[in-house]
């Protein structure tokens, strides 16, 4: 508990987004160079680097999931065991997730949000030095960022670092998802094309949770983080409720925010506080009309 990196990554980047009144801090980030480019990514890889002594903070590569991977410098020693990767104090994945806001304030696809071919977990797949796959835990975190007032700079606007156990713990669905995927080819009149078979996945954002947006926030599984890290106050018990328990079966996390602030004005304990993807129905494309009627 004491060296738990999610905890020490949350206050580097509380403290870098947020001044003490929780105002957004400016800072500049460079532009997008390409399709795949990711300047925030690499901007908070650069935060976490450096900013925590004895942890060694990690990139990925373009078109790579997780973003960034947190190791203790001690992994970087010997040989070890998945289970013991497993452990906060040891390894954390982070997958860094952008939303956007509307003109009217309201953070974007707040009812869901898309995860493209790669679904929230509570492990992810590193793989080490000889290509061989181990599982680390995962959280998930949702910024929402914009212009500030002197539109050369950006600030974020909320901010939740979320266990990615709270999102889903089916680690078999992971699997099955990013397992590869054969290709159907040699389609179309002249046998040129492809079909990449991906799958599209949506579940839900937090930022879409009202006492979530405008504020840095802590969603974790231990419910004593306040004794690790006297910043932190513990404001919400937030509980998950299982699928095919019939409400029975839950597991329990708990909200953190900075434990100077007192904006807080919600429950003290929820069930299933994010909204439910509206977006779960069969999809089909939109139908473009022109105005001509057909017999």
């Amino acid at each position: 508990m004491e060296g738990d990196l999610a905890v020490k990554v949350f206050g580097v980047l509380h403290a870098a987004f947020f001044d003490a009144q929780g105002k957004p801090i400016p800072f500049f980030l460079r532009e997008k160079a390409n399709t795949q480019s990711d300047p925030l990514d690499e901007h908070i890889s650069e935060l976490i680097t450096g900013a925590i002594k004895g942890v060694e903070c990690f990139k990925a590569g373009s078109i790579t999931s997780p973003d960034l991977a947190i190791l203790d410098s001690s992994v970087l020693q010997g040989t070890w065991k998945e289970s013991d990767l497993q452990d906060l104090n040891k390894a954390l994945a982070i997958e860094v997730k952008k939303v956007e806001r509307g003109r009217n304030g309201v953070v974007a696809r707040a009812t869901g949000m898309d995860y493209n071919s790669t679904p929230p977990s509570s492990h992810v797949y590193l793989y080490d030095k000889n290509d061989r796959a181990f599982m680390v835990r995962c959280f998930y975190l949702f910024v929402s960022t914009e212009a500030a007032a002197d539109k050369k700079n950006t600030i974020v606007t909320a901010l939740t670092l979320c266990d990615g156990a709270a999102l889903n713990t089916d680690v078999d669905l992971y699997k099955q998802i990013v397992a590869p995927r054969d290709k159907q080819t040699d389609v179309g009149s002249y046998g040129e094309g492809a079909i990449r078979n991906r799958p599209m996945l949506i579940f839900p954002n937090p930022l879409g949770v009202d006492w979530l947006d405008r504020t840095p926030s802590l969603i974790h599984p231990a419910p004593d983080l306040e004794r690790v890290d006297g910043r932190l106050r513990r404001i919400c018990t937030i509980k998950r409720t299982l699928a095919g328990t019939d409400g029975k079966e839950f597991n329990t996390f708990y909200c953190y925010q900075d434990s100077d602030l007192s904006t807080y004005k919600g429950a003290a304990e929820v069930t299933d506080p994010f909204p439910t993807p509206k977006e779960r129905q069969q999809g089909r494309r939109g139908k473009f009309r022109v105005p001509v009627e057909i017999q």
